[in-house]
């Protein structure tokens, strides 16, 4: 109830939002996963360097081509 009432809302409020947001970060999970499945593709890093220039950065990135040389 003290965290509902720091944010000015109602506690079915506070839960509804805690909801959401619980369900967005499962559905970006999902997102990721499959993502790193398609990763593991033949030809899906190429191609996407191919249309987007390159895989993005990070320190996990151990996927495939990276940025191509200009």
């Amino acid at each position: 109830m003290a965290l509902a009432k720091a944010r000015g809302l109602s506690l079915a409020a506070y839960l509804d939002d805690l909801s959401r947001q619980e369900e967005h970060q499962a559905l970006l999970g999902r997102a990721t996963a499959a993502f790193d499945a398609a990763l593991e593709r033949p030809g899906f890093a190429e191609a996407f360097d191919e249309a987007f220039g390159g895989m993005p950065d990070s320190p996990s990135a151990g996927h495939g081509p990276t940025h191509q040389a200009a």
